[in-house]
């Protein structure tokens, strides 16, 4: 362990092997090899491209849910009692000839698909 007047920090020697030193720097950062672990958290080295925050931010980007919104309204057929809509589809309002009594063909529902955002491409939600 060492610590040269005007140096980047504390080492730690890893031997004559080839290892290369760990080095605690003045910056915060601590090196181990090539790989630099930053005093913000971040991680930089060639297991993840480049830095781990650009990493990070690119899988969340292609692989989570950045928005949800309803797809475009339909009207169903004329209703009879057990209507069911397909899998992630919500109703959104009720036409009817004044007569509630779904029977007849004359009832028919609003409705529309939940959606959502990963990367660009909204995905309809499917029933699960």
């Amino acid at each position: 362990i060492f610590k040269d007047k005007g140096s980047d920090g504390i080492h730690i020697n890893n031997g004559n092997d080839g290892g290369g030193d760990f080095i605690f720097g003045k910056d915060g950062n601590f090196r181990a090899g090539a790989a630099i672990y930053a005093n913000n958290g971040d991680a930089f080295g060639t297991a993840w491209g480049g830095g781990n925050a650009a990493w990070l931010s690119t899988y969340l980007y292609l692989n989570m849910v950045k928005a949800i919104r309803l797809g475009p309204v339909a009207l169903s057929g004329g209703l009879w009692r057990d209507f069911q809509l397909g899998g992630g589809q919500v109703v959104t309002g009720f036409h009817t000839d004044g007569d509630w009594e779904m029977q007849g063909g004359d009832d028919k529902v609003y409705y529309r698909p939940i959606q959502y955002l990963i990367g660009t491409q909204w995905v309809t939600a499917p029933s699960v």
